[in-house]
């Protein structure tokens, strides 16, 4: 066991693990944003306990904080930022379970999710042989960018494949390109059909005419 100070036992996990492992602390920015943005809140609304600090928060404060938000985000938001404050607590030796477990707390996020009203998600138009098409009619193919540029969509389109997978950011990523191995065409009862195998995944298109 390592003998340490009796403050050291007293500092924040993250700390404590960065100390005994000799390495720097994790950073938890997006977690430090919303603590931040409670303590803020806390101080201006008097979210504080019985002593007048801030932490830990008390279920009186939660319920203040949460119908502060449930009309500003969404209720996924909400669990997110409650992910946020836990992560605070545990870190700094403080008592959230009992907080954020107690029945009324449950209910409050309950109902904030059976009221709203979810905004229906906007898709883009799908893309379709002829936009590859359109795509072709406007390129150069006797420029090796525009023979280059269709030979991606293409491949993306027929593969059900991201655009980050066939375009690697570094040398370190090309392993993860598909090979033209993985390509293979095949007849069945006069039909052409083609075959991608990628990653132990199977693809099949039939595709109709030509692009």
């Amino acid at each position: 066991m390592i003998n340490q100070p009796a403050y050291f036992h007293k500092s924040p996990l993250n700390e404590q693990a960065a100390t005994i492992l000799g390495v720097q602390a994790p950073g938890y920015k997006t977690y430090s944003r919303v603590i931040n943005r409670y303590q803020n809140l806390a101080k201006e609304n008097r979210w504080v306990n019985l002593d007048g600090t801030i932490w830990p928060i008390s279920k009186g404060s939660l319920t203040k904080f949460i119908k502060h938000l449930h009309n500003k985000v969404e209720p996924q938001t909400i669990i997110s930022y409650l992910s946020a404050l836990r992560h605070h607590h545990i870190m700094n030796h403080m008592d959230w379970y009992n907080t954020r477990n107690d029945p009324l707390i449950n209910q409050l996020l309950k109902t904030i999710e059976y009221n709203h009203t979810f905004k229906p998600t906007q898709q883009k138009e799908h893309i379709t042989r002829v936009h590859l098409l359109k795509m072709k009619a406007g390129l150069n193919l006797s420029k090796v960018e525009d023979l280059l540029f269709i030979a991606v969509a293409v491949v993306a389109f027929y593969r059900l494949a991201r655009l980050g997978e066939l375009l690697p950011r570094s040398r370190h990523e090309v392993n993860k390109v598909p090979l033209v191995q993985a390509l293979r065409f095949e007849s069945t009862r006069g039909d052409l059909t083609q075959q991608y195998n990628y990653r132990g995944q199977r693809f099949t298109k039939q595709p109709s005419g030509q692009c």
